[in-house]
């Protein structure tokens, strides 16, 4: 009788778990100003085909490689929301856990891989960095790359087929260092690896690694020498700088592997309510500390010869040891903080140690099938209780405010973006401003996320919330984010409020058109048309004018094919056809195929005249060129007579 094999029940089962958690309402995986850029560098690539040389700035100021962006691109070639791309994210991480389980199975047998993958898959923390568009969240699948092809290079095999894979292996490395600066600390990885397994290295094999590691800087180098020669000097500049040397870096290790102090995504306000839900030091995070710790004492062991194991075994053991020791020991002197995002290039090596010490703890147990079906069970219940808390900080952070700590959810940009868009789509505006702290893209936040969710569907203009603000005198609509600054006198509300996370407020549309009647009055047969296609459909003109006191004229256009900004004239003219004033002033931007108001104040001269004549017209700037009409050929349009009295009283407020 054929023996059932158990594997196809455990990929099932770790990748269900992984992509469950991963993908966990993922609309709520926050969005901030690393994210707007990265989507921004990798929409330009995959809609524009613009290649970026260099990606967002890395943590200790000196820009990445574009790797992720390109990365990043492939999901954007399908969609331009954000949200497919956090899911590129999240799958990729999906593959990691199948990957653990894979390469504990290859190296461990079936019990390990399956304790492995159960861990890693509903690991805290490599859950909370696995669901958003940030570069260092691209890291575990290339770390298993790593790990898998340096396994390969120091296996038996024709040495042309090694000297491959140590090629790939430089590689792979070369393209985590472009993620993430902290993957150089793998160089001392790869150090340990080739002194100690020296007897199955030869030089070929050396260079091979090199040229893997280094060809791929060269592209850079050819395109940007200065910058990329710049960026190796700021790289280095670091070992100049004062460093203190610590403990640090264990303790994050800890964190790491266990997935401890994952209430701090609350922030320091709120962070003792969700360690209420979540707990910190309980059993399933010392369960999964003492599993990585066996695996590490045990595979010491067999380095150091205190444990029988074959040529294989030992030979991993050194890999997966040094793989974990290498970036550890490089941050313990440190001239910049360490962060928990600096480990990420090792963290499933905490799961395949904790792996590894299923198959050391069951290889000569007695009853060792009841052995392995307890620790089975045990790892169920570590996985079960670990994705519980996972689900409760996610829903937490998700929903509730977590100022200074974890950053608006995806959700909520998105929901705001789709009203600004269906309101824009039935308002004459010309544009979309935002209001909130901060106006450039490049480095604020706000206007970096809205310019990647609005920025190819809508004119905008970000207004920077803690300034003065300068507004236009055509039709807008405005988004005021929480907190905002003063917004026009006159402006009305428009659409219904998007809320923010509870405690956060709402994010708030308004129309700003100067207080235009939202019917003018039809002055006109046929609209004055002009070459590039814009019409002026129509004008709100004040019925009576009172000298020195100023009154407001509407114009109203259909911005038509319009390409480059125009001027507008007002001139009232005397009975002589003489200029007695005039209003001149900017028209709507050149945003073609829009309806939109204008509006310039209109100041007569107490002169005596009991009437004058109102034209208006379009010229440029700067050669003061009237634009003639397309239907007469004259430049100007007759908006008719205007009374002028000192007793218009209410009908000086008059719009026809």
């Amino acid at each position: 009788m054929r023996r059932w094999r158990p594997w196809p029940l455990a990929v099932f089962t770790i990748v269900f778990l992984a992509a469950g958690l991963r993908f966990y309402h993922l609309a709520w995986a926050e969005f901030k100003l690393d994210e707007a850029r990265l989507a921004n560098l990798a929409l330009g690539l995959a809609r524009d085909g613009r290649l970026p040389l260099w990606g967002i700035d890395s943590s200790i100021g000196i820009p990445n490689f574009p790797l992720a962006a390109w990365l990043a691109a492939i999901p954007f070639t399908l969609s331009a929301d954000p949200l497919v791309a956090t899911g590129f994210v999240a799958g990729l991480n999906t593959l990691a856990a199948l990957g653990v389980y894979l390469l504990g199975r290859a190296w461990y047998g079936e019990a390990s891989a399956l304790v492995a993958g159960l861990l890693y898959a509903s690991a805290p923390w490599a859950v909370l960095f696995s669901r958003k568009l940030w570069p260092p969240e691209f890291l575990a699948t290339l770390a298993l790359g790593f790990i898998y092809t340096a396994d390969r290079a120091w296996a038996d095999g024709a040495g042309r087929t090694r000297t491959a894979w140590f090629f790939v292996n430089g590689v792979i490395l070369a393209a985590m260092i472009q993620v993430q600066y902290a993957a150089l600390s793998l160089l001392l990885s790869a150090g340990l690896w080739f002194l100690g397994l020296h007897r199955r290295t030869r030089p070929v094999h050396v260079a091979a690694f090199g040229a893997g590691l280094a060809g791929a800087f060269v592209p850079f180098l050819l395109a940007d020498p200065a910058r990329t020669l710049a960026v190796g000097q700021g790289i280095l500049g670091l070992f100049g700088r004062p460093a203190q040397a610590d403990l640090k870096v264990f303790e994050l290790s800890w964190l790491l592997a266990t997935g401890q102090s994952i209430h701090a995504l609350a922030g320091p306000a709120r962070f003792g309510e969700l360690i209420v839900q979540v707990g910190d030091t309980g059993p399933a995070q010392l369960t999964t500390g003492f599993w990585v710790i066996a695996g590490l004492s045990g595979q010491a062991a067999i380095l150091l010869g205190m444990a029988r194991e074959n040529e294989p075994g030992r030979r991993r053991a050194l890999l997966l040891l040094g793989w974990v020791a290498g970036p550890i020991l490089a941050q313990v002197r440190h001239p910049l903080d360490v962060r928990l995002e600096y480990l990420l290039c090792i963290m499933p090596a905490f799961y395949l140690l904790a792996g590894s010490s299923m198959s050391l703890a069951t290889r000569h147990a007695p009853g060792r099938y009841a052995v392995v079906a307890g620790l089975t069970i045990l790892a169920l219940a570590v996985a079960g209780l670990q994705a519980n808390r996972v689900r409760q900080v996610i829903e937490f952070v998700g929903t509730e405010a977590t100022s200074q700590a974890y950053g608006v959810p995806l959700a909520v940009h998105r929901a705001i973006a789709d009203k600004a868009r269906r309101l824009y789509a039935t308002l004459p505006v010309a544009e979309l401003w935002v209001v909130g702290p901060g106006a450039n893209p490049a480095y604020d936040e706000y206007p970096a996320v809205y310019q990647v969710l609005l920025g190819r569907d809508i004119p905008l203009r970000f207004q920077d919330a803690r300034r003065p603000a300068d507004w236009p005198n055509y039709s807008v609509l405005i988004l005021s984010l929480p907190g905002e600054g003063a917004l026009p006198t006159g402006v009305r509300p428009t659409g219904e409020p998007v809320p923010w996370r509870r405690g956060e407020g709402e994010a708030r549309f308004w129309l700003w058109d100067g207080g235009a009647p939202p019917d003018p009055a039809n002055l006109f047969g046929r609209p004055p048309v002009w070459p590039d296609g814009v019409r002026l459909l129509g004008a709100a003109v004040p019925a009576c004018l009172e000298p020195d006191t100023p009154g407001r004229l509407f114009l109203y256009w259909d911005t038509g094919r319009v390409a480059s900004p125009f001027q507008v004239f007002n001139h009232l003219l005397g009975p002589d056809g003489g200029r007695v004033a005039q209003a001149d002033g900017p028209g709507p931007p050149p945003v073609p195929g829009r309806i939109v108001i204008n509006w310039f104040d209109l100041n007569v001269p107490g002169n005596g005249s009991e009437s004058l004549k109102l034209v208006t017209g379009r010229y440029t700037l700067p050669e003061i060129r009237n634009i003639p009409r397309v239907d007469t050929g004259d430049p100007r349009v007759d908006l008719g007579e205007l009374g002028i009295s000192r007793d218009c009283g209410r009908q000086g407020s008059i719009l026809r």
